[in-house]
């Protein structure tokens, strides 16, 4: 995305940053609301952002089969990350 607002900047970043805090192995669960309602509020304000939602939605599968592939969590299902994961795919439209 180009021409970003320092606004959109500095949301888009705390996003970025907070998931790379938690990583894979870490419990987002805490976060996902607020994650889900800044790149819900993003998408609202510019559909360019569905671009967005998605990489940090895919990143999010991808971490919640590594957590299950590590036995953190029984079913794939369980881990924050798949919960992310699915919230955020009210967000990204498919191109089906």
């Amino acid at each position: 995305m180009v021409d970003l607002t320092s606004e959109q900047r500095e949301l888009t970043g705390s996003v970025v940053a907070k998931v790379n805090e938690v990583d894979w192995n870490g419990d987002i669960t805490p976060w996902i609301e607020s994650i889900v309602s800044v790149v819900g509020g993003l998408v609202a304000q510019d559909p360019r952002f569905v671009e967005f939602a998605g990489a940090i939605k895919d990143q999010a599968t991808q971490w919640s089969l590594a957590a299950w592939s590590e036995n953190l969590v029984d079913n794939i299902g369980d881990s924050g990350w798949s919960r992310l994961s699915h919230q955020l795919a009210q967000f990204v439209t498919s191109s089906d």
